[in-house]
């Protein structure tokens, strides 16, 4: 093990150390996944995420799809006021460089 970060394994899970600061977000991403969380984006935007709601803060914009751990019946853009996909796990949208979207997922 390397001065600085390191892992260990053990029966029913695993130990990972990085004493380095401000660790890339896609190096934070393949840890959760690693860990079995759910990963909504690969595209590094801001993900904010509770059950019914998915807040998205891009600064490139662009084409976005977006994974969500559940079929949702209807995506709302709260923003926009409109449904953006029905009875889906997986949608796209078009996001605007320098914004932020806000989903009610129902």
């Amino acid at each position: 093990m390397q001065a600085g970060h390191g892992s260990q394994s053990f029966p029913e899970w695993t130990s990972l150390y990085v004493a380095a600061p401000n660790l890339p977000a896609a190096l934070l991403r393949n840890i959760a996944r690693f860990a079995g969380a759910h990963i909504y984006s690969n595209q590094g935007d801001v993900i904010y995420a509770t059950g019914e709601l998915l807040g998205v803060h891009t600064v490139s914009g662009g084409r976005r799809r977006f994974q969500l751990p559940r079929v949702a019946g209807e995506v709302v853009d709260l923003f926009a006021d409109r449904i953006v996909a029905r009875d889906k796990a997986i949608f796209e949208v078009e996001l605007p460089p320098v914004s932020t979207a806000l989903y009610l997922l129902k």
